[in-house]
C-alpha cells in the first residue's frame, strides 16, 4: 500500500497529460497485483437480527482513480444532470449525504437532521392523509446490486430521458469497482463514495418506479 500511496502522490502532482496516460493504461496495468483489497467485518442490526457486513479497505491507487474519474468536471456535470432527472414528485430521498455549507466539521449532524425531517417527521405528517403505510427494505443492499445497473442508471435506460452518451464513463467506474472488489459483483461498503454510487442506482430505481405508476394511473395517490 505504501508503494501505491507514493504513486498516488506522484500522479496528484503530475501533469494532466500524465494523468490521462495513466488513466488510459490503468486497466492493462499489473499494479493491482501488488496487493489484494482486504476487508473487515462489521455487525449491523437489521430486522431485529445482527447481520455481518464486509467493510472494504480498497487499494488506495484504485480508490484514488475511482474518485478522480467521478470528480472530473465533465463527468460530475453528467452525474448532476442525471440526479436532476431522478428527482420526481411523490418520492423523497432522505439517504443522500448532506453537507452543512457553514461548517467544515463532521457531516453527521446535518445527515441526522435531514433524516429526521425527510423521514420521521414526514411519515408522521402523512399519517393524516393515508390509510395504509408499507415499510420495506432491500436485503443485503450494496452487495446485491448489479454493477451493470450503473450503466442503465447513467444512461437512463427505460425512461423518457434514455441516452447512451454516458456509457463509457459508467464502464470506467464499473471497471474500477471490480478492481476494488476483486472482480466480485455488488457495490463495496465503507466509504462515502460507495454510498454515492449506490444512490445513483437507487435514485434511478425511483425514476423507473415513478414512471411505472404514471403509466398505470396518473391520479394514483401515494408518497414514498
Amino acid at each position: 500500500y505504501l508503494t501505491n500511496l507514493n504513486i498516488i502522490i506522484t500522479i496528484g502532482k503530475g501533469e494532466k497529460k500524465e494523468e490521462k496516460r495513466m488513466s488510459e493504461n490503468i486497466f492493462n496495468s499489473n499494479i493491482f497485483q501488488i496487493s489484494q483489497n482486504p476487508f473487515i467485518q462489521g455487525n449491523q442490526i437489521q430486522n431485529k437480527q445482527i447481520v455481518t457486513r464486509d467493510i472494504h479497505i480498497p487499494n488506495p491507487y484504485a480508490f484514488y482513480l475511482l474518485v478522480w474519474e467521478i470528480c472530473k468536471p465533465d463527468n460530475w456535470n453528467k452525474i448532476n444532470e442525471c440526479f436532476i432527472k431522478f428527482k420526481v414528485p411523490k418520492i423523497c430521498t432522505s439517504s443522500i449525504p448532506h453537507i452543512n455549507p457553514n461548517s467544515s466539521s463532521s457531516t453527521l449532524p446535518a445527515e441526522i437532521l435531514m433524516w429526521c425531517i425527510n423521514y420521521n417527521q414526514k411519515a408522521l405528517s402523512l399519517a393524516n392523509s393515508y390509510e395504509y403505510c408499507l415499510v420495506t427494505d432491500i436485503e443485503n443492499c450494496y452487495p446485491s446490486m448489479h454493477q451493470l445497473d450503473l450503466i442503465n442508471a447513467l444512461c437512463l435506460k427505460g425512461t423518457i430521458y434514455e441516452c447512451n452518451q454516458n456509457e463509457k464513463f459508467a464502464i470506467n467506474i464499473i471497471n474500477l469497482i471490480k478492481l476494488i472488489k476483486n472482480d466480485q459483483n455488488g457495490i463495496p461498503l465503507g466509504s462515502a463514495i460507495f454510498d454515492f454510487i449506490s444512490e445513483i442506482i437507487l435514485s434511478y430505481a425511483d425514476l423507473l418506479l415513478f414512471e411505472t405508476f404514471e403509466r398505470r394511473d396518473k391520479n394514483l395517490q401515494y408518497e414514498i
